[in-house]
């Protein structure tokens, strides 16, 4: 006979009310036991019109894990006032447990310090809502190590939106090239380089700006493969600002991505003349090797260690990492005649 059988089935109005009474007493889900006519139904019936409980039904209280209903009447019968907070406490906390546990595993956040999760929390809640996040809230999600791929994305997802508005509602270049950049980061390339094709060069106010967004929409082509189009981009937006690195490390990066390096290489000294960071052209070499398939990571890999083994020993480190053990091909930076390698 089905559970919802075990106890005679009531009018709807008593239903109404059983469903009342769970609610107002926040009574979990406990299967038959909170079925309306149950003991329960019952003893809830009688807490309500009598304000008080015999000592049978507060032990059936007990019996059943409902302490915190327990509580309450024990409140209730010493004071002779019915604080609801007692129930209802218990129940946010549970909810935002549930929540913080629903946060945690959609942006990959492992562990927290106790000091700090009111902080976690209201930054996920920021991120959860399509808000932007403040430098310094980055800055400590970075230097918690908590600055996770989910998280990198919906930051930038989120920022690329709020600049893609706030172009479209002043018309200001500046905030669709960021947005563009922010777009790129959160690997959303294509939503990116259609915001920023759809802007003519007549509303372009100056060089430096137009060298700045065909710099961006290039990225954009390199993010997608598009190498001769990007190759295009990066190349007018130097003849237009030739004293920017940016447009510099762009022709640099597109040319190692078609295995052009002496000409990437000339590109990066460029940039660093520029006023790029060493730092920064390393980290763009680093993403290279990242990206490319085995084959261009051994080519990549084998040029710069050819051309500086000191300075790009951190190369070795890359592959190191990704070498599995046991494992004794090319997907490791062996010695080359173990890979057979030029």
């Amino acid at each position: 006979m089905p559970e919802t059988n075990t106890y005679q089935m009531a009018s709807t109005s008593s239903v109404d009310r059983h469903r009342y009474l769970i609610e107002k007493y926040a009574i979990p889900s406990m299967g038959s036991h909170s079925i309306e006519g149950s003991p329960l139904s019952q003893i809830l019936e009688r807490l309500d019109n009598d304000g008080r409980l015999s000592a049978d039904d507060q032990q059936f209280l007990k019996d059943k894990g409902l302490f915190d209903q327990y509580k309450f009447v024990q409140h209730l019968e010493q004071t002779g006032r019915a604080d609801f907070e007692i129930l209802r406490a218990p129940v946010r906390c549970r909810q935002n447990i549930n929540r913080r546990r629903m946060l945690w595993e959609k942006y990959g956040v492992d562990y927290v310090e106790s000091q700090d999760m009111r902080r976690m929390m209201q930054i996920l809640d920021r991120l959860e809502n399509g808000a932007g996040l403040a430098e310094d809230d980055v800055a400590w999600l970075k230097t918690h190590d908590h600055f996770s791929s989910e998280i990198r994305h919906v930051f930038h997802k989120n920022e690329a939106e709020l600049s893609r508005k706030e172009f479209e509602k002043t018309g200001d270049i500046w905030q669709a090239i960021n947005a563009n950049s922010h777009f790129r980061k959160a690997n959303l390339s294509e939503s990116g380089l259609a915001l920023v094709d759809s802007i003519s060069a007549d509303a372009l106010k100056d060089r430096l700006q137009h060298s700045a967004l065909l710099t961006t929409k290039g990225g954009s082509y390199r993010d997608l493969a598009r190498l001769p189009e990007a190759l295009g981009c990066a190349e007018q937006a130097h003849i237009l600002n030739p004293k920017s690195y940016q447009p510099c490390t762009l022709l640099g990066a597109i040319h190692y991505e078609l295995r052009e390096f002496d000409k990437g290489d000339a590109w990066f000294a460029k940039a660093v003349e520029r006023g790029a960071k060493q730092d920064a052209v390393d980290g763009e070499l680093h993403s290279l090797l990242r990206r490319a398939g085995a084959e261009k990571q051994r080519e990549i890999a084998d040029h710069l260690l050819r051309s500086d083994p000191r300075r790009y020993a951190w190369v070795k480190s890359i592959f190191r990492k990704a070498a599995k053990p046991g494992k004794t091909g090319c997907g490791a930076l062996k010695q080359r005649s173990s890979c057979g390698g030029r």
